[in-house]
This record gives C-alpha cells, sequence and structure tokens, in this order.
C-alpha cells in the first residue's frame, strides 16, 4: 500500500492534534504554601505560639541579664576591698555565668527553630491529604509551589481554594 504525499500530511496532522490534545488534558496548578503557612488558622497559632514562647525567654534572660549585671557592678564596687585572690576568683565564677547565660541564650534559640521547623512540618504533613483529596476532586495532575513558578495564570493559582479547606480541617498545631 503506497501513502501519496498529501496522505502522510494528513495522518501527520491527524496524529499531532491527538497528541496535543492528550498534554492538554494533563492539569497543572500552583500553590502559594508559605502564604498557607502564615494565614492559615494552624498556620496563625503556631506564630502565636511561637511569640508566646519568645516572650518567656526573653523574661528568662533578661532576668538572667540583670543578674549578672548586678553581680558585675557589685564586684567592680568591692575592687579594692576584696584581696586579688578572692577577686579573681569572683571574677571567674562571674565569667562561668556569663558563659552559662550565652549557652542558655543559644539553646533557647536552637530550641525555638526546632519547634518552628517541627509545626510547619507537621502542617505540611496534615495539608498532604488534602492537597491528594483535591488534586483527585478537581482530575489535577500536578501541584507546584509558587514560588518555583516563573509566570502562570492566576487561574491556576489554588492557594484559596486549598487555604478555605485548610481552614476548616485544621484548627491548630501546637508546638511542643
Amino acid at each position: 500500500m503506497k501513502f501519496d504525499n498529501l496522505t502522510k500530511y494528513l495522518l501527520i496532522i491527524f496524529f499531532s492534534f491527538f497528541a496535543n490534545k492528550a498534554y492538554s488534558e494533563n492539569s497543572i496548578v500552583y500553590l502559594d504554601l508559605d502564604y498557607i503557612l502564615k494565614k492559615s488558622v494552624a498556620g496563625t497559632s503556631i506564630v502565636a505560639q511561637l511569640n508566646d514562647l519568645n516572650k518567656k525567654n526573653l523574661e528568662k534572660l533578661k532576668k538572667k541579664e540583670t543578674y549578672l549585671k548586678k553581680e558585675e557592678d557589685k564586684l567592680n564596687s568591692q575592687k579594692n576591698i576584696l584581696s586579688k585572690e578572692e577577686l579573681n576568683k569572683k571574677i571567674l565564677v562571674l565569667r562561668k555565668e556569663i558563659e552559662d547565660y550565652k549557652k542558655l541564650r543559644k539553646s533557647m534559640s536552637i530550641t525555638t527553630n526546632q519547634k518552628m521547623i517541627k509545626a510547619q512540618t507537621d502542617l505540611i504533613n496534615k495539608l498532604t491529604p488534602i492537597l491528594a483529596k483535591y488534586s483527585e476532586e478537581k482530575n489535577i495532575s500536578m501541584i507546584v509551589q509558587k514560588k518555583n513558578i516563573i509566570i502562570g495564570k492566576s487561574d491556576l493559582d489554588i492557594t484559596k481554594d486549598i487555604l478555605d479547606i485548610a481552614n476548616n480541617g485544621i484548627k491548630k498545631i501546637n508546638i511542643n
């Protein structure tokens, strides 16, 4: 069976048409995950809990700082009264307390950051089934993070829909 040139071109156009249609059925949307982490009910709950923790930590550190300052002033006022050996011992004790203070401050900062990361991870883990169900219901092939998109149509942004669903399903994430 011989094909003439016209038939070949028609077959190529025919198959090209169906190939393009197959690709167009794949639905790709994007989501601003950072926005959801900040603006959702659970996300704002995380931020509020972290702010409370920071406030408590700052109060503890401020008390310790005030104590250390008083000890330093006390030691400075006793410079002329104390013997050199006794003064050196007290200076060593004060330096040790200052080092402990610095370690405590660093430890609190690391702990707070770890709690924030864990809470955000928990929120993302709770969002994953929501996204899976949403993509199945809407026949979506792929959901991409908005920060990885250079340009896209605004009607492909599902952030508001997911935010509404997340607010109804996830009320609070504990940071402890």
